[in-house]
């Protein structure tokens, strides 16, 4: 019954997408714009999150068939629409997901392409690490709901594109014979700048993937209720930014 009134109940927006009472779903018209232009991809997936429905199948399976001869230049609206996308704590999780999945995700992070399931062993990694990238950055959005001093922190964040990316990015170094976190420095550094962020910003994206090891040296192995190691562990990540 919902598909059979979804067309007819459904709410045309700018000509490119349907939301209907359980579905979103692409026009003609967007279908057309979505294999030919990465922002109306990142525009239908946005009122999917946005909106709390999936895109019915029809539009899902079209857009996972155009995903390779979708174009990968980024412009710098949609770069910026991207990263909007990934710094808004209610849609990160689920716009890189849905991205990654229908095949988009690689054209703004290219490198996220060679470890779709790669596996990984060890005491602290159970997916691998493409499902692992995706869950740390939904993770660290559901700390905007908390009531501690974690969720203080995360609300915080004045520019939680970088955060999220770095999160995204942070194992992407594995499965190489350079050392994983010096790998994804570079990786980093690359992605900043292909999504065009500035120095800056690009330079702390990198730090962070960088220094990953240590942050979770800190977590497993020292005391984090001690406000001096906090403070040392805030100068050493200064510092390397710094650097």
């Amino acid at each position: 019954m919902t598909r059979i009134l979804d067309p007819v109940l459904s709410k045309k927006v700018a000509g490119d997408f349907r939301i209907g009472l359980k579905y979103v779903s692409a026009t003609p018209t967007g279908l057309a714009r979505m294999r030919e232009h990465l922002g109306a991809v990142l525009q239908i997936v946005a009122a999917s999150s946005q909106s709390g429905k999936l895109l019915d199948q029809a539009t899902w399976s079209a857009l996972l068939l155009a995903a390779p001869e979708c174009p990968d230049k980024l412009t710098p609206d949609v770069a910026a629409q991207f990263l909007d996308l990934l710094g808004d704590p209610e849609q990160a999780g689920e716009t890189v997901r849905v991205l990654f999945e229908l095949g988009y995700l690689e054209k703004f992070v290219p490198a996220i392409r060679r470890v779709r399931c790669l596996l990984q062993f060890n005491q602290y990694h159970k997916y691998t690490v493409d499902e692992h990238s995706l869950r740390a950055v939904s993770a660290a959005a559901e700390f905007r709901d908390r009531d501690d001093v974690l969720g203080e922190a995360y609300r915080s964040v004045r520019d939680k594109r970088i955060l999220h990316l770095a999160l995204l990015l942070h194992d992407l170094g594995k499965g190489q014979e350079e050392d994983h976190a010096e790998a994804g420095r570079k990786i980093a550094e690359q992605t900043g700048r292909r999504l065009m962020l500035d120095e800056h910003a690009v330079g702390m994206a990198a730090t962070l993937v960088h220094k990953h090891l240590a942050m979770s040296h800190l977590a497993f192995r020292r005391d984090t209720s001690d406000v001096d190691e906090i403070a040392a562990f805030r100068e050493k990540v200064i510092t390397a930014h710094a650097k």
